[in-house]
């Protein structure tokens, strides 16, 4: 909060011109994310908005983290809403979180096309509600898994992430309207769920064509990565 709409867009255009890469298989691309709706300034994902779409880049933001009624509170509607409004909303964006959110937001999210990156792990810590991940799949919501934070995860492990991810939808099924995806499905969120949210259609799952790091099976090169093709 104590950086300026301008200095943000400013210093994300920077960024952007200098090491945004568009091409195939590329390592260094850009994304455009103001922080949070409830702790940035209106203008600033106004702004946010008009640049990513100008420069072509996906937008990111931290949305359903129980700061739905500080919103209502001051635009007269909850953060799914709100963003809408703004147009920080369709193909080119998601969220992080949206542990809170209700179901006729979550089909907002999916009629508009808007990507969701479930973060687990901080179920943990934070001590909040299980995010309704089989309302997000029944509704068409593109998914894609996270880590989070570090102080929200202790590790950064993905595959642990993908564990916990099922296993916290496993503990609160009976409470739900829909049925908990099969495992395979939170594999998915991980891979080709991850790949969609970034806009991507390089990476994320193992055929021809498509960039992949490859690890070595033997114990003694696991310390060796390739990033390459696989033909």
């Amino acid at each position: 909060m104590l950086e300026t709409t301008d200095e943000f867009i400013a210093d994300c255009a920077r960024l952007i011109d200098t090491y945004h890469d568009t091409t195939p298989f590329s390592m260094r691309q850009v994304i455009v994310a103001p922080c949070q709706p409830v702790n940035c300034y209106r203008e600033t994902f106004v702004e946010s908005v008009a640049l990513a779409r100008d420069r072509g880049v996906m937008m990111h933001t931290h949305v359903g983290e129980g700061e739905s009624p500080v919103i209502q509170a001051r635009h007269g509607m909850r953060t799914v809403d709100y963003l809408e409004e703004l147009g920080f909303a369709g193909p080119d964006a998601f969220y992080a979180h949206c542990w809170e959110l209700t179901h006729d937001e979550l089909r907002t999210m999916a009629a508009s096309g808007t990507g969701v990156a479930h973060c687990p792990e901080p179920v943990y810590l934070v001590g909040a509600e299980v995010t309704d991940i089989p309302a997000m799949s029944a509704f068409g919501l593109r998914v894609g898994l996270g880590c989070d934070g570090a102080a929200s995860n202790d590790n950064s492990n993905l595959m642990h992430c993908l564990h916990s991810a099922y296993m916290l939808q496993c503990l609160v099924a009976s409470s739900r309207a829909h049925p908990v995806p099969p495992p395979v499905d939170f594999l998915s969120y991980a891979t080709t769920g991850g790949a969609s949210l970034l806009g991507r259609r390089d990476i994320g799952r193992l055929a021809p064509g498509m960039a992949a790091d490859l690890l070595p099976s033997t114990p003694a090169a696991w310390t060796m990565s390739v990033h390459g093709m696989i033909r």
